[in-house]
């Protein structure tokens, strides 16, 4: 667990319980999420993860190459390649695959959603 939370800078986040503040729709996402290994604190990596993609998308006009995000967030591009999957399966991007791995990112109407959790 501590190498997920060293690689996506997430070491702040505790293993304690979720913040009262946070919504229960964010609970029950983050708690019904399947395709995230690794227990609570890997979710909220994901989703910590997953926001920093949202807003940098949006300043790239919604679309990007996951080759250009990975540079401008200083990480390789396959750590943030387990992100843009579970952002895909939750219908926050749309990806449009490259045979070489520099997949195109897409914003949906519902990545805000992922800013409010």
């Amino acid at each position: 667990m501590g190498d997920i939370k060293e690689k996506f800078g997430t070491d702040w986040i505790s293993g304690g319980s979720i913040s009262r503040a946070a919504s229960p729709q964010t609970r029950d996402d983050i708690a019904s999420s399947p395709d995230i290994r690794g227990g609570r604190e890997a979710k909220l990596a994901f989703v910590t993860v997953g926001k920093r993609i949202v807003r940098l998308l949006a300043d790239m006009d919604g679309v990007a190459r996951i080759y250009d995000v990975a540079d401008r967030m200083e990480m390789e591009p396959a750590d943030l390649a387990p992100v843009a999957e579970w952002m895909a399966k939750s219908y926050y991007i749309r990806v449009e695959p490259d045979t070489y791995g520099n997949h195109v990112m897409q914003l949906t109407g519902r990545a805000k959603e992922l800013l409010e959790k």
